[in-house]
């Protein structure tokens, strides 16, 4: 099936925002933050490691153990790294920014039933609750 020929001079949308100077900053801050928090548990952690290989003398077989370590390490340093800075940023939105009550949520107790879980995480109202149904009284109770 042939596609059919898109014109280059159509309409072109701005797909992206020039974010402000906070959120720039802000973004700077916190990729500064997770490259040194990286290299700072990188460097701990390959330390470490050269302190275990250290214990005698340092063969070469060691030495590519101790690179592909710091390789490894690094990787997950920085996974980890990335994921404290999304949490704090997180806690930061939600103490600065957010108000207590969101307003999407229902107000009243907490639900109870079949379900109850999922709608008491959602506050969704019992019959918008997929597959949904009262409380059955047709089960077997033996």
């Amino acid at each position: 099936m042939a596609m059919p020929r898109q014109s280059r001079q159509g309409i072109r949308q701005q797909t992206r925002h020039t974010p402000s100077l906070p959120a720039r900053i802000a973004t700077i801050v916190a990729r500064l933050g997770v490259f040194g928090a990286t290299g700072l548990l990188t460097a701990f952690g390959v330390l470490e490691m050269y302190a275990v290989a250290a214990a005698g003398d340092v063969t070469p077989l060691q030495w590519l153990f101790l690179v592909a370590f710091s390789l490894t390490f690094t990787w997950t340093g920085f996974s980890a790294c990335q994921a404290v800075a999304g949490f704090i940023r997180l806690i930061l939105l939600d103490v600065f920014r957010r108000s207590p009550a969101t307003p999407d949520c229902i107000p009243g107790p907490a639900p109870t039933g079949p379900q109850s879980c999922c709608r008491s995480i959602t506050r969704m109202p019992p019959e918008s609750t997929p597959g949904y149904a009262p409380w059955r009284t047709d089960w077997p109770t033996g």
